[in-house]
């Protein structure tokens, strides 16, 4: 039976147009209990991003790690009877950014469905129940959410990574490309997985060069650390330089 992926108050509906074959007083009350999602209850929640916290696509893209903070009574500073703000002031002390439900308009990203136990569980609307065989599935719409995670970035709610964020993971995948081992057979199946890494991770440092270049037009260059030799280079240049000033002076007895 398929599912209409858009929930409802009562839980997505079937698109399934056959009829019962058995008429009964109670066949609306059986289609509604079929059209339920098989799945354990979930409380709604809001999307947070911890601003240090990025990672590499397969296919290059820098994303930032989503987490959904729970909205349940009593649970992560939540007040007793759902009231978020005293977990938001806590999420945010922690150097959290929200994502507000209303970024994309009136649309929520959040959608409750109705159980067959007839409890509500809710997920994100990029996610689309497909029935499995004892459960069911929730397929994830990639592209939708990347769209998402670009709408937040562009209007500010996400802000850039930091250039040492950047750094970090630049380094991490150079490295991980320079330590590639070429095959040295002809094992045409280990050159391709080779061949594939490779254009992977080129893609990745190309990807993470950009993004540094943007974030350190956007934050500014972090002042490089001065080495201990240095620190005295400096200071004798500049002890010398008194010095000098101070021989060309007369003394008060002069």
């Amino acid at each position: 039976m398929a599912i209409d992926p858009s929930p409802t108050k009562s839980g997505p509906r079937s698109t399934d147009k056959s009829p019962s074959p058995l008429a009964s007083p109670n066949l609306a009350a059986q289609e509604d209990r079929r059209a339920r999602v098989r799945d354990v209850p979930r409380s709604n929640f809001q999307y947070g991003h911890r601003r240090q916290e990025w990672q590499v696509g397969a296919d290059g893209d820098l994303m930032p790690v989503i987490v959904p903070l729970s909205k349940s009574p009593g649970a992560q500073g939540v007040g007793r009877r759902g009231e978020f703000t005293p977990a938001r002031v806590w999420y945010e002390d922690q150097g959290m950014v929200l994502i507000p439900h209303d970024v994309m308009g009136d649309l929520d990203y959040v959608a409750p469905y109705l159980t067959t136990r007839g409890k509500m569980t809710h997920r994100s609307i990029f996610q689309r129940p497909v029935n499995g065989a004892n459960k069911t599935d929730w397929v994830m719409d990639g592209k939708a959410y990347k769209k998402f995670i670009k709408l937040c970035r562009e209007k500010g709610i996400i802000p850039p990574p930091q250039p040492q964020t950047i750094k970090s993971l630049l380094n991490m995948t150079r490295s991980q490309y320079e330590n590639l081992q070429v095959p040295t057979t002809e094992d045409r199946s280990r050159r391709d997985r080779y061949e594939a890494t490779a254009s992977r991770l080129k893609k990745q440092i190309s990807v993470l060069e950009a993004e540094l270049h943007l974030s350190e037009e956007h934050y500014g260059k972090p002042t490089e650390a001065v080495l201990g030799s240095d620190v005295h280079s400096v200071l004798d240049a500049a002890l010398d330089t008194k010095k000098s000033k101070g021989k060309g002076k007369k003394s008060a007895s002069d």
